[in-house]
């Protein structure tokens, strides 16, 4: 079990890491994408991140709490379903919020009028949504690089 369990985490961990990185390979050949668009790609993601996580933290948790629904699942089994639904229900739309706010602003301040392309959509839409699996391959392979 132990090694059925070794090969899960380094194949789960290498396939977050290259189907990124295949998608990059992709759109740079056959879209003629530019570095520059997946790099602003990738930084909105993180800085979305820096917004999301604080959101989370300091505003959510405490109105989940009021309500009963705690932000840290220290034992799911402990949740009733309405619970649960709430709690995703909650994240997933701050989560929504926070990244489509974050891409508006790059699109509509960063990008410029004058690279607006279909082109260009596609890559920087693409990546934005794709450099989650990689941001979290990397965590997955932490305990193999130690």
């Amino acid at each position: 079990m132990m090694v059925l369990d070794m090969f899960v985490r380094v194949l789960t961990g290498a396939l977050l890491l290259a189907m990124p990185v295949g998608l990059f390979h992709f759109l740079r050949s056959h879209l003629s994408a530019s570095w520059r668009f997946i790099r602003i790609g990738a930084a909105t993601f993180v800085g979305s991140q820096f917004v999301h996580v604080p959101l989370n933290s300091f505003i959510l948790a405490p109105l989940l709490k009021l309500s009963e629904t705690p932000l840290q699942l220290d034992n799911p089994d402990d949740l009733s379903t309405q619970q649960l639904f709430v709690l995703a229900l909650v994240l997933g739309l701050s989560a929504g919020v926070c990244e489509e706010v974050s891409r508006y602003v790059v699109y509509r301040y960063w990008i410029g009028a004058e690279n607006r392309e279909w082109k260009t959509a596609i890559t920087f839409g693409r990546v934005t949504v794709d450099a989650k699996p990689f941001w979290l391959g990397l965590p997955t392979l932490q305990p193999w690089l130690q």
